[in-house]
């Protein structure tokens, strides 16, 4: 026992004897990110580079001292010149004193230094160290007596690399952009180099577009290759592709990059500051029709049918007249929605041209090519009763395959105007305004059952009778006007305007509905259909009129106004069907949903349906007479933009890109693009003022112009916050990834808004004498919050230079 004691009294004394005891205490931080430019740890307003020097001699009151800086690192040592003689820091006992920026600045100029492993003027060229892993350290050197050391080395290690490019946020890549007119594409990119206080404030970007053509080459080598599209330099991080700007075109791909530069001429980025490639593809190209068939319907009337091509929303049929001399009149121009357009009040026996062009939602396409067609010489034969005189011959054309309304049947000499029709292959049945020419072309409201009609027009097998076997009149301007307003999709009314049965069926082709039964959502056409789910049967048959809807044998008549058809028959509401039918059959026209963007960079929150007491924060609206729940969706103020997930659900046969319009109830239309890659519609929302709410609204358009909301998303926006947290290891050194966590965190509370800077602190000593027991006591005792070496620990960190009340900090110690 006594030889173990001696033992341990030597090794104290041996340690005594080697360690040094200073007057002065030394310790130095540095704050990432870590730059290679050693300008920026000096800069005034840096406060990357920390140093603490504090006299703890009791029998020194005060004592002047200049500083020893070392930085080793790379095969490379830069220290300060033996020689070199500054004005005297003056320390006062036990009173710390913290340097940094300015302090430090004579200490980092290069005259003041000596150089190993680099030359001073290579040094100086560029005014940085090569890229890697240094050691930073400063010692209190005596004033008085130059090359005496009063401290200990105070060491900290910090790995200096330039700063990365920028990151593009918006677009995507290989994004699908939605082509308008005018033009408006947000580009934005996140820089990566707000750590270096000099950068920060002395970067410029370069924003280069090229086309991508052929689309099968190299995005680099275009970018590289290829003279400009376009090309400006900013300081901003955002920038608005506008009408200004050269022209995009609908279809084409093109490549973007920007380079992040100095204005001052250092090397601050990696890869020459170049950021990565962008392509994106800038809408789809809108194409016209390209089958298309003209046909006589009588000498002052043809009718031009195509067939539309994905995209197309709306055409513009263009046509002139063959003067006499051959030269062509003015063009005219029949605009509509329909694969048809019907040309009137032509001159009989005259030769026209046409071309035909589509609207792409605000895109216009080229012209088509032109076709000719001519009309037959106008019918001047006498009418002599009881001869047939002035009746055509009917020819041999093939049967017509569809008949439509609007159409004009040559019966025997006469016209008829077709207002209802169904039948295919020459086969028909229907109604139609019967012009008489020997009673002055008067219209006779007529029918006709299982008539032929031929590819000329003409009626080949059949009859058309009036309607109950009277010569009902009708006033043709009325007739032409209801019928108009019907292919039109404006006829919401029973009755034309003689108070006589409409001429118009409102459930024609293309018709449709979403009828929700069982939580599901069927499709239901104008053809009898027969659903069953969840234990209920709905039997539907949307060709009568009024419409027939059967629920579990319960029979409902549904008219005119109960329904809003999505085609162009039929206007009104349908927000009193579901009460007619049942409560597991109702009419459900939600179209968009919400959801969080797999690569959004903000936050996303959902309507917490299971969580009651949580509710309070969110809100609900009606849609369709049902409960919408409305999420809410965080981005950052002030012009920062983030995007959100529209997943749209729909039963509707026309392009829902003409039809849905997002708009902010702050700043109005929101862009929304389709992503390709992902196969999802995404929103560009924009950050507001710090704490602004916004409300984001999905809009459809109805036939008859009117919107209905079909989607409700909450939006708020917060200021950028900075939070600080740093590890200190206690009485031990660990292996600490402070990069990784920094993103773990960044990644949990980016949905504030909120991010993180993290550092590693220099090892703290504390010593743990309660208990004798080593490491660190974790038992509380009674009504305490912390155990007497945990406020040992706190206390001595708040005797730290580097403490900071605003930052949090992690310990790291040795549990007992």
């Amino acid at each position: 026992m006594k030889k173990t004691a001696l033992i341990f009294a030597l090794l104290i004394i041996t340690c005594r004897i080697v360690a040094q005891n200073y007057p002065i205490q030394s310790n130095i931080t540095i704050t990432p990110p870590y730059s290679v430019y050693l300008s920026d740890y000096a800069s005034i307003s840096s406060n990357k580079l920390m140093v603490n020097m504090m006299l703890k001699d009791p029998m020194e009151p005060r004592v002047d001292i200049t500083l020893r800086v070392t930085i080793k690192g790379n095969g490379i040592e830069l220290r300060t010149r033996d020689d070199y003689r500054p004005q005297p820091i003056e320390l006062n006992g036990g009173v710390p004193l913290i340097l940094s920026g300015p302090d430090l600045e004579s200490y980092l100029n290069p005259a003041n230094l000596t150089f190993s492993g680099i030359s001073k003027n290579e040094f100086v060229k560029t005014g940085k160290l090569p890229e890697g892993v240094y050691q930073f350290s400063v010692e209190a050197m005596s004033f008085d007596r130059p090359g005496i050391v009063l401290s200990n080395a105070g060491m900290t290690v910090g790995w200096l690399v330039l700063n990365d490019p920028p990151h593009w946020t918006l677009p995507m890549q290989n994004s699908l952009l939605t082509a308008t007119y005018p033009q408006f594409v947000n580009f934005s990119w996140m820089p990566m180099n707000t750590g270096s206080p000099n950068a920060a404030f002395t970067t410029e970007y370069e924003f280069t577009i090229v086309e991508l053509w052929p689309e099968d080459r190299a995005p680099g080598d275009a970018i590289n290759s290829f003279a400009p599209l376009y090309q400006t330099v900013t300081s901003n991080t955002s920038l608005v592709y506008g009408p200004a700007e050269p022209e995009l075109t609908p279809g084409r791909k093109y490549v973007c990059r920007l380079r992040a530069y100095d204005t001052e001429g250092r090397d601050l980025f990696k890869n020459n500051g170049y950021s990565e490639i962008l392509v994106f593809t800038f809408g789809q190209a809108c194409m016209p029709p390209n089958t298309f068939s003209d046909r006589i319907i009588s000498p002052e009337e043809a009718r031009v049918e195509w067939t539309s091509l994905p995209g197309n929303t709306q055409f513009t049929l263009s046509y002139s007249e063959q003067n006499a001399d051959g030269t062509w009149s003015t063009w005219y121009h029949n605009e509509g929605i329909m694969p048809y357009s019907n040309l009137k009040d032509l001159k009989p026996g005259s030769k026209y041209r046409y071309q035909l062009k589509a609207l792409c939602g605000t895109i216009e396409s080229k012209y088509s090519e032109i076709k000719e067609f001519a009309t037959p010489a106008a019918d001047t034969a006498e009418i002599v009763c009881g001869k047939g005189a002035g009746v055509p011959d009917i020819d041999d054309s093939p049967p017509l395959p569809t008949l439509r309304i609007g159409d004009r049947i040559n019966a025997g000499g006469f016209t008829a105007l077709v207002t209802e029709a169904e039948g295919s292959n020459g086969s028909f049945t229907g109604k139609c305004i019967l012009f008489v020419k020997t009673f002055g072309h008067a219209p006779i409201y007529s029918e006709f059952t299982n008539i032929g009609v031929n590819q000329s027009m003409q009626l080949t097998s059949g009859s058309i009778k009036s309607v109950k076997g009277e010569l009902k009149i009708h006033s043709v301007d009325s007739v032409l006007a209801d019928l108009n307003d019907m292919l039109a999709g404006d006829d919401d009314s029973d009755t034309d305007s003689n108070g006589d049965p409409n001429v118009g069926d409102p459930y024609e082709d293309g018709d449709s509905i979403i009828v929700t039964l069982g939580g599901e959502d069927f499709i239901i056409t104008g053809d009898t259909t027969i659903i069953t789910a969840g234990g209920d049967t709905i039997v539907t048959d949307f060709s009568q009129v009024p419409p027939i809807i059967v629920v579990n044998g319960d029979s409902t008549d549904v008219t005119t106004d109960e329904l809003d058809f999505d085609g162009t028959g039929g206007t009104g509401d349908n927000s009193d069907v579901a009460s007619n039918v049942s409560d597991t059959a109702a009419y459900a026209i939600t179209l968009v949903k919400f959801k969080r963007a797999k690569n959004q960079f903000f936050g996303f929150d959902q309507y917490p349906e299971d969580i009651s007491a949580f509710q309070a924060d969110y809100s609900k609206e009606k849609v369709n007479k049902k409960d919408y729940p409305v999420h809410w969706k965080s981005t950052q103020s002030n012009g920062m933009n983030d995007k959100v997930v529209m997943e749209i659900t729909t039963g509707v046969p026309d392009s829902i890109r003409t039809r849905l319009t997002i708009e902010s109830s702050v700043s109005g239309p929101l862009n929304y693009n389709f992503n390709a890659k992902d196969s999802i519609w995404e929103v560009i929302v924009t950050g507001q003022p710090h704490e602004n709410e916004d409300h984001i609204i999905a809009y459809y358009t109805q036939d008859d112009g009117t919107r209905i909301a079909v989607g409700h998303l909450n939006l708020v926006s917060y200021n950028k916050q900075n939070m600080k947290l740093v590890i200190v290891p206690v009485n031990n050194d660990y292996t600490v990834e402070a990069r990784a966590l920094k993103d773990s965190l960044d990644n949990i509370y980016k949905g504030a808004i909120t991010f993180w800077d993290v550092s590693v602190a220099a090892r703290l000593n504390v010593d743990f004498e309660e208990n004798d027991v080593e490491g660190l006591d974790t038992e509380l005792p009674d009504m305490a919050a912390f155990t007497k070496e945990m406020r040992d620990i706190r206390s001595a960190l708040k005797d730290q230079s580097y403490f900071d009340g605003n930052a949090q900090y992690l310990f790291l110690v040795a549990k007992s």
